[in-house]
C-alpha cells in the first residue's frame, strides 16, 4: 500500500498468519501427522519469519514515530 502505517498494518496481519501457521505446525507435530524432522525444520523457518516480521514492524514504527511532529509541550529544565 501507499503509506507506512498501511504497510505496518499488513505486516501485522502477516504476523498473525505466521503465528497461526506455527500453531498448526506444532499441532501436526503433536499429532504425528508428518515426519518430526520436517516439522521441526518448518517450525524453525516459521519462527525465523515471525522474528523478521516483528523486527520490521518495530523498526518501521520507530521510524514513523521519529518523523512525526511531537504533540507534547517540552518541559523546561
Amino acid at each position: 500500500m501507499g503509506t507506512t502505517p498501511q504497510f505496518i498494518r499488513f505486516l501485522r496481519i502477516s504476523l498473525g498468519s505466521a503465528t497461526e501457521l506455527a500453531t498448526h505446525l506444532e499441532l501436526a507435530r503433536d499429532l504425528s501427522l508428518a515426519a518430526p524432522d520436517q516439522i521441526d525444520e518448518a517450525i524453525q523457518l516459521c519462527n525465523k519469519e515471525i522474528g523478521l516480521l516483528i523486527g520490521l514492524v518495530f523498526s518501521l514504527g520507530r521510524r514513523l514515530r521519529s518523523t512525526r511532529p511531537s504533540s507534547h509541550i517540552p518541559r523546561p529544565n
